[in-house]
């Protein structure tokens, strides 16, 4: 009498565990539309729109000044980078030769510079059309 109930409850409890995990999606599902359902209706008010366009575009209203922040002590070299090595048609080796020539080659290339001074802070410079354009 065991052994004829031993696999029903058995099958019964694995898909008790199965349903209780589906619950958990379908919740987890459900407070993601609502969560979508939410921006939807934010990026339906004109406000929150200008308040984005401003925040992550920059945008400024007529008759306002945006003021950008440059750097100082713009770089006149270019960046130096290493030289690539160049690759023969075949690989030569095992596959795990080839991949610690690569670290061995990436540990070769030179450090960066430290700076020798303290950045100066920026001065803001308005944006906007130039003084000369008439």
């Amino acid at each position: 009498m065991l052994l004829t109930l031993a696999v029903p409850l058995q099958q019964y409890l694995a898909q008790r565990g199965q349903l209780a995990e589906l619950a958990g999606q379908e919740r987890a599902a459900k407070k993601r539309v609502a969560a979508l359902e939410q921006a939807r209706a934010q990026w339906q008010d004109p406000a929150f729109i200008r308040q984005q366009a401003r925040q992550r575009l920059h945008f400024v209203k007529p008759g306002e000044t945006a003021y950008v922040i440059v750097d100082p002590t713009p770089s006149t070299t270019a960046p130096s980078v290493a030289p690539v090595p160049q690759q023969s048609a075949a690989p030569k080796g095992a596959w795990y030769g080839t991949l610690w020539s690569t670290v061995e080659t990436a540990g070769r290339a030179e450090p960066k510079p430290a700076p020798s001074t303290r950045p100066q802070q920026p001065t803001p410079r308005p944006i906007g059309p130039s003084p000369r354009a008439h």
